[in-house]
Formats: structure tokens, sequence, C-alpha cells
């Protein structure tokens, strides 16, 4: 019964306990129960892969019990919940039981559980059982006496199976005996379903076992109160300050002084000199945030819907349960009703603030809590509660698992996943000769520093130094120099700080993942100190212009590189499979797996494969510096590992980590050789295209590139990266009736496949892209209904704030990449050619669309369900899809034909607007005839890294006035003035810009002076 579940969650004292044990819970359709945020939740075990069935029992276990004393125990039944307890006193394993009326399985299941076992629950004499829940038994041993009508034959027959099983394992009621637990709704009875049993060597432990009438909700059941006095390790979250609240007047004046009492050096001569600044700078810095920054407060698990109201019904409702039960002989006595009515009174209290609540916040949403709403919207099906990493296992030899229940063995599986051991023989080859490398100035300006201070998210949790982005951003200009004076003595010297090489790793769960009993559902994000990020981005943006400006790179990567997207690729690769289906030719595409990519990283091939490609030397030199020496500690659960050694892999969550993988991938995308052969590749998602007259052609070509000498596999080799075959994908792309045969790699066989997710993209085999519509739909059609929820008409989400969710986030997540799948429709378009006017374009996905679109248009205006189109879209301010759609292709149309020549789709896009096959054309054929007056070579190129960063000094200096008086007298001292004006109106904008220029001239001797305009515009 849900109000029962929720009467407990906003008990006062479900903080209290330490272990909350549910039988029938109440469960919602998706299988989950509902859970206070201060709880981790442990379901059954079966519950992780089958939630068709609702669980019958759930434990909560309060976060101030520590992790690492507790672990949930592989019980397989959906009505047991089993966690074993660890500390001083030994072993406590606790069962969670509802039993069943009509059968006593679970109990056998319980005997022959413990049996099995034996060796670990119950090693040695320090071990002890609990079993606690809703039995469904009845005896003379714990019912009342007078209850003589329970005493049946069969339900003494079914009760001795349980009493056999606690004399066999020596267990005692810790629940005394006569003390009812359930009052039948029907009759008004009362009886003692409901027990706790405990090992009879920890009997004597148990201070308190009994109900609590006051807290019974709107259950028929009593809930049992067991105090048990062992130790438990607690944990207790260290505090952490509240930048919000701080006083950056007070912190910028503290570091100021601070750092004036010190000299700024020119030049740091040795490795000693710079750790001991750099110890100054940070000491400095935390000064100023324990001196001036307060500690947040520890959160309150107060529902925000909670009112002084309920609180006083709370008292009114528990005084008077109290009293009905202590009546509870009595049948006709007044408390039993005035319970009843204080019960309607408080839940009906309950749900109208719950109501109210929620209807006044939607009414209320603004500009800062709209995407508070979106977040709700989006939001996922959860319990509610703390999120844990359940046991782990792993897989050590065919048909062998290894399991890590303590937090020091999940470490050890997740250390190993996250940053795998080197390989023994890393060394390149010693005799390498490496071209010259490329010359570039390796000063770093002020202007530089505080652009990047700037760039800094200012609330994202800080590295192990515990300086938060947002105290450098405030003090910026007050610690740019010395900061200088550090970034530009690693980059000249190669020293480095020690501090930085330390980092903390969170381990995070990935969204969706089927088993979160494996390591490779996490995910590791890094925890640097952020005056080393502050030095990594700018190196990484000196890299990127670089490699960018000289061609480091191969022109197939498009990943992490500026002017470059993942529809770009998907162009590239699009536009070959459709030239070669032009030339009556096939195309097959091999998607490559590799396996843990950047944490494989070997940075030994790394450095080698800079050096290769003529990276600065002081460029590689920090990259050696960065790799080298690093440790981290991993932090779940409210458990923080030791610090263990970093000897592999690219830190992910590090500003470099993604233009140094495109380096340790580039040889890769180099297998191609010849016309038949092609790559794709997106960072670590790579593709081996080939195209041939016969799928058996192809297959034979795809095999060559990852076999041969310099192939895919020998880079896999080289660079110590495990490719995972059995997740490679072939698809072979026809739009005829051919035979598509497997394709053998050693010994693993490929079939091919009609679809795969490429990019974000689902592709089919014959580029219908039928399932990409579908995908696209069914994405905008579930956060549609989502935000049409939080919009009543009556009480919800103004129209305006769900027409800018529906702009902002249902069109994205439709119109992803809607140049590659979707056409416009060429009778909707002024200015496309005549030829093109009998094509129908995607007609049918834009008509699924606007379907979508008419749902969100009704909830923005509140309209009829008979309105037309139309009508909807004109009265929502919405752009009709068909027209959306073409905006959305004409912008990406107008991107690529501003992509500069050295653009790997520069050449198509050349190619697509000159010509137009009788059949088979690519979108971007269909776009550039659409809309003829968008060719590459009528609209600008657009570098995308046009200036060196390292240069970005100003040739003259800014300045604003403080009042508009100084603001006058300064006007009328310049020479040339340049006036700027923006205009905007409704959805128009209107700029414009004039130069004027001061003119003088001498008239009868007398000299005036006056404005001349030069040209506007």
């Amino acid at each position: 019964m849900p109000d029962c579940h929720h009467f407990l969650l906003n008990s006062s004292a479900v903080n209290d306990f330490d272990l909350i044990l549910l039988q029938e819970p109440c469960i919602n359709k998706y299988g989950l129960t509902r859970a206070p945020s201060s709880h981790y939740v442990s379901y059954p075990h079966p519950h992780a892969s089958d939630r068709s069935k609702a669980a019958r029992a759930v434990t909560f276990i309060s976060k101030a019990v520590d992790t690492n004393s507790w672990e949930t125990l592989p019980f397989p039944s959906l009505d047991v919940s089993a966690i074993l307890l660890k500390g001083d006193f030994g072993r406590l394993t606790i069962f969670n039981i509802y039993n069943d009326c009509n059968h006593s399985e679970t109990l056998h299941l319980i005997r022959s559980f413990i049996h099995d076992h034996a060796d670990y629950i119950l090693p040695d004499e320090r071990s002890y059982l609990l079993w606690a829940g809703d039995f469904n038994r009845h005896h003379p041993d714990w019912d009342d006496l007078a209850s003589h009508h329970l005493f049946t034959p069969g339900n003494t027959r079914d009760a001795e199976i349980l009493l056999t099983l606690a004399s066999d394992h020596d267990m005692e009621m810790a629940l005394p005996p006569a003390i009812p637990t359930l009052q039948l709704g029907s009759t008004g009875r009362w009886s003692r379903p409901d027990n706790v049993w405990i090992s009879s060597a920890l009997r004597d432990a148990v201070t308190l076992c009994d109900t609590d009438p006051s807290n019974r909700g709107f259950s028929d059941h009593l809930p049992i109160y067991t105090i048990i006095d062992i130790p438990i390790d607690t944990y207790e979250p260290p505090p952490t300050r509240n930048a919000r609240l701080a006083d950056w007047d007070n912190i910028r004046t503290y570091v100021k002084e601070r750092l004036e009492q010190e000299e700024l050096p020119g030049e740091i001569g040795s490795q000693e000199e710079f750790t001991a600044f750099v110890d100054m700078i940070t000491r400095v810095l935390q000064g100023a945030c324990e001196a001036h920054i307060p500690l947040a407060k520890a959160r309150s698990h107060i529902k925000n819907w909670w009112t002084a109201e309920l609180k006083a019904l709370n008292l009114k409702t528990r005084k008077i349960c109290r009293e009905s039960h202590k009546w509870r002989g009595i049948r006709e006595h007044p408390s039993h009703a005035a319970r009843k009515a204080a019960e309607r009174e408080y839940r009906r209290a309950i749900y109208m603030a719950k109501k109210t609540n929620w209807e006044e916040w939607l009414e209320e949403v603004g500009e800062d809590d709209i995407w508070t709403a979106n977040k709700f919207a989006k939001a996922e099906a959860t319990d509610g509660g703390a999120a844990s990493i359940p046991t782990l296992k792993r897989t050590v030899a065919p048909g062998v698992e290894e399991a890590a229940a303590t937090n020091e063995d999940k470490s050890a599986f997740l250390a190993a996943t996250f940053f795998p051991a080197p390989p023994a023989d890393a060394a390149v080859p010693p005799d390498t000769v490496y071209p010259q490398p490329l010359t570039a100035d390796a000063t770093i300006s002020e202007s530089t520093v505080l652009r990047h201070l700037a760039r800094l998210s200012p609330y994202k949790a800080p590295g192990p130094d515990g300086i938060q982005n947002i105290v450098l951003t405030k003090c910026a200009d007050i610690i740019a120099p010395w900061l200088v004076a550090v970034y530009n003595a690693v980059l000249r010297h190669g020293y480095y700080y020690a501090g930085w090489k330390e980092f903390t790793t969170v381990v995070l769960r990935k969204p969706d993942k089927p088993n979160y009993a494996v390591s490779k559902a996490y995910r590791p994000i890094a925890l640097l100190c952020t005056m080393a990020k502050v030095l990594t981005a700018i190196v990484t943006e000196q890299l990127t212009y670089l490699s960018e400006q000289h061609g480091l790179l191969p022109p197939a990567q498009f990943g992490g590189r500026p002017g470059r997207t993942t529809t770009d690729s998907m162009h590239v690769l699009n536009d070959i499979i459709t030239s070669a289906w032009a030339k009556g030719k096939v195309a097959s595409v091999l998607f490559l797996d590799i396996e843990g990519a950047f944490p494989n990283a070997v940075p030994e091939v790394l450095i080698h494969d800079l050096k290769m490609r003529r990276v600065p030397s002081y460029i590689v030199n920090f990259v050696q510096l960065l790799l080298e020496g690093r440790s981290t500690q991993l932090k779940f659960d409210g458990y923080e590992s030791m610090a263990f050694p970093v000897l592999n892999g690219i830190p992910q969550g590090d500003p470099m980590s993604l233009i140094l993988y495109l380096f340790y991938g580039a040889d890769l995308l180099r297998v191609p050789r010849g016309s038949k052969e092609r790559v794709a590749g997106f960072v670590d998602d790579s593709a081996l295209v080939a195209v041939g007259d016969t799928f058996d052609e192809t297959h034979a070509i795809l095999q060559d590139m990852y076999e041969r000498r310099g192939g895919a596999r020998e880079w896999a080799a080289k660079h110590f990266s495990r490719f995972e075959t059995s997740k490679f994908k072939l698809m072979d792309f026809s739009r005829l009736p051919m035979r598509r045969p497997e394709l053998q790699l050693g010994d693993v066989t490929i079939q091919p496949i009609h679809t795969h997710r490429f990019l974000g993209v689902i592709w089919d085999d014959q580029l219908k892209w039928t399932d990409q519509t579908n995908s696209a739909v069914a994405k905008g059609r579930k956060y549609v209904l989502a935000i049409r929820r939080l919009a009543r008409i009556k009480r919800g989400l103004r129209p305006k704030f769900v027409r800018r969710l529906y702009i902002s986030v249902a069109i994205p997540k439709m119109l992803y990449a809607v140049d590659i799948w979707c056409l416009p429709i060429p009778k909707d378009i002024p200015c496309a050619r005549p030829t093109m006017a009998a094509r129908r374009g995607s007609l049918g996905a834009i008509r699924r669309l606007s379907a979508i679109q008419r749902i969100a248009a009704l909830t923005i205006t509140g309209g009829l369900r008979s309105s037309p189109n139309d009508v909807l879209d004109i009265h929502a301010n919405l752009l009709p899809m068909r027209l959306l759609v073409a905006k959305h292709c004409f912008r990406a149309l107008t991107r690529i034909s501003a992509l500069p020549e050295t653009h790997p789709l520069f050449p198509i896009a050349e190619s697509s607007a000159a010509t137009f096959p009788s059949k088979y054309r690519s979108p971007l054929q269909y776009l550039y005839h659409f809309f003829p007056e968008v060719t590459p070579h009528r609209v600008e190129d657009i570098i995308p890294m046009r200036h060196d960063p390292a240069r970005t000094d100003l040739a003259f200096t800014t300045f604003i006035a403080e009042s508009r008086e100084e603001s006058q007298t300064d006007n009328n001292t310049l020479e040339s003035v340049i006036r700027t004006n923006h205009h905007h109106h409704q959805n128009s904008h209107g700029k414009g810009a004039s130069y004027e220029r001061r003119r003088r001239r001498n008239r009868r001797g007398r000299r005036r002076e006056g404005w001349k305009k030069g040209k506007g515009t």
C-alpha cells in the first residue's frame, strides 16, 4: 500500500535506524520501491536480473554505516533480502523474510542457503544469525493463547517447520511472546505473524525488541523496533565548503596581502625552488578557503512539502495510535474510531501538502528553475535511495568466477579495469630516428593564463588540494603573474610539482547498463588539482593549433578537433557508400571495437608517436612529466582506497586526454591503401571501409586491411591495444538482393548485420534510415510526453517555458544529424532547382516528426485536440516541422560550405554541388541542389583556429569608465570612434556599426573641431 510506505519514509524516525527491513513494500511498475535518500537499498538477489515479479522483501541500510561493514548475499528468492554485517563483534547475517501463507518454500531455501554458505556466514563461534519479517505462521509459543482459532492442526504443522529450523540453528525469539503485530481489517482481531529470531549467543546484546504502535501509520501491521548493542563501523562524510556563500572581497584581500609578502621571482632556478614556490601559492589559496569559505551544512532529509501543520498532525496521530493500541482489547472503545479518523485526516493532509507544493513549484518555475524541470522530465525511474556498488564479479577462467564483496576487493577490481598494468615489453625500438620536431614558442603570457582562468567551471568538485575553480577565477588578476612564473618554469626547465601528480578518481555508474555487478559498468572521473588543469588546458590549446596548422594528424580523424563534427564523419562514410553504388559497386564496413582505449594507452608508445609526428619538444617533455609518477585513490560509497601508482593509460578527465589519444590512434587511420580502401574515425570509434564488385571481394579487402603487415591488427599489437573482436560489427551496403557472406578474421567469424548504431545514428544496409527515424521519433515522443506531464492546463509549467524546453531539448534529440537521414521537401524551398520540384524529400519521416510537434504545440497552447497543425504551430510560435527540417539542413549545409580546403569533406562538398547522378545520390548532393545558392565557392572559408593561441596579446588596451561623466570626458578627447548598435524586437535582430574620425581645421586663424563620418554598415 503506497500510503503505508510513504508514511514510513516521511517519519522522522527513519534517520534514527541503521537498518530498515520491509516486507511487501510498495513496488511500482518499473519494479522499484521508494527509499529515503539517506539509505542504500538492498533488493533480493534475483531482482537485478528479473523485475517482472515484485520483490516482497527490501532492506534499507543507512549511509551512516560504513559500506565496508556490510554486503549483500545472493539469496535465490524474491521473498528474502539477505545482508552480512561485519565488525569487531564478529559476523551477523540478517535475513529479511516474507514467508508466503500458502507454502514454506522460503524456509526450506533458508535452510539450504545456510548449509551451502556455512563456511562464509558461520565460519566460527563469533558468527550469528538474525531472521526478521512476516513469517505468516501462528503458534502458541508466540501468539496470544486466547487466539484458539489460529491454532489449527495445519497452522501448527506449518509453524513446526519454522520452530525446527530455529532449533537447528540455536535461534531464540527476540520479540517477547504474546505481543501482537497485526490487526485484521475485517474483524479487528489481533495476531502475531511477524517475528524476530536471533542466535542465542547474541540474545543478551538485544536491549530492546518491541512494537511501536505510534508509528503504525496506515498499515495493519505494527513496526517492530529492535536495538542490538554491537559495535559497527560508521561513516561520516568529510566536510565540504560552500563557495556560494564565500566572502570574495575578503578572500581577494587575504590572497593579495599574503602574496605581497613574498617575492615574485623573475626566473625559477631549481626544482627545489619550484616546489617551494608552488607550495607557497597552494598554502595561500587553501588558507583563504579555510578562512573565508564556510563549511556546507549537512543536508536535511526533510521533504520540501513538510509543514508545521503536518508535524502537528503527525504527533496527534501517533498519540491517538498509542491510545488505540492501549485499548485494543475493547473493540467498541472510541479511541479506535478516533484513530481511523486521525489517519484519514493525516493521509489527506499529506496528499494535499505534496500536491500543493508540487503545483506551486511548477507555477513558480522561472529562468533559474527551468533546467531543474528539464532534469525531472529526463530522469529515469529510480527508487530514490543512495546508489552503491554491489558485489562485483569477473571471470578468471572458463566457468570460474571471482567475487569482490569488500570495498578493498571492489577497489582492486575497479583499479584493474580503470588502470590496467602496463605491458612488460612496452619499450619502443631503441634505434628509432625521429624527424625534426616543430619549433614553437614555449612562453606563456599573462593574458593566456587569465583567459583560461575565466573559462573554468566555477563550482566543479576540487582536486586533492581542495582549491575550487571559482577561487582561482575570482582571484585571477592577483595570482596570474605568479602562475605565469610557475607555468613557464614547467615548460622551459621541466620542473613539476609532485602534488599535481596526485588525483582522486570518483567511481560513477554508466547509465542504462543491464548488469552493475561487473566493473565495466562503471566509469572513472578524475578530480585533478585546478592549477595543473589550467596549465594542461593551455598546452592542449597550443598542441591543437599546431596539429591543425601543420597537419600532424591524419585527415580521416574527425573527433576532438576544431571545426569537425560527427556529422562530417558520417557524410564522408555516406559519400563512400553512395559513390560506390553509383559506379555499380558495393561497400562493406567493419566497425571496430577497442577495449579500454584510454586506460590501455602505453605512455612510452604515446611519447614515441608524438615524436614521430614532429610535436615540439617542450610539449613532448610536458606530456612525459604529466604521465610519470602518477598516483590516485578510488572514491565510492563513502570509501576512499589507499593511494596506488598509475603506470599506464591516458588520464580520463584531463583536458589533454582527447588530443593525446588522437595521436596514439593516428596510425590506425593510415591503414588504407588504394582507392578501394578507406577508413572512418572519431576518437576511438573507427571503421574499415572496402569497396568492390561483390561482397566476397570487399570481405577479402577488409580481411587484408585487418591482418596484413601494417594493418589494424599490427597497430593493435604495437600499441598494446586489444580489439574486442566479438563486438566487431560488419555491414554490407547494397540495395540489390545479393549474397552477403560471413567474414573470417582469424578464429573469429563475423556475420553481416542489417543495422548498427554508429556515432549516434542507426545505419541500415540500404540507407533507408527507417530505424533511425523510429529512434528519433521515439526519443521525441518520450520527452514531449514527459514535459506534458509537467504542463497541466490548470496548474503546471507556463507555456513559454514548455516551448523553451521543447525547442532546447526535444528538437535537438529528434533532429540530431538530420542532414544525414532526412531530406527537406523541395517545394518548401523557394530557391530549389526546378528539376527538384517533383521530388518528395523525406515526407514520411517529416510527417511522423510533425505528429510529435503537434503534441508539444497542444501542450503549449492548450488547444483542442481537433485543432489543425498549422494553427497550432502559429499560436505556439513554432516553425512547422517541414520548414524546421529545411532550416537545420540549410544550416548544416552552410557550415559544410564554409569548411577550409584542408578539410576531408571539402572535396566531397565541392563535387556534390557540381554533380547530380541519375541514381544513388548522397544527402549532400540533394541538399546542394535544394539550396543551389549555397556552394563551397560562394561561402567564405572559416579556419577553425586562425590565430596562434600563444600570441593573443592585443595591440591595444581596454578601459571601462567608472561613471557616465567620466565616459563623456574621455569621449571628448578621442580622435577615432567605432560605434556599434544591436537592436532586438520579438524574433528580429538588427546590428550596425559606424566609424567616426575627429577632423581639425582652421578658419580665419581660428581652430575648429568636428566629427567626420566614415563608412557605416
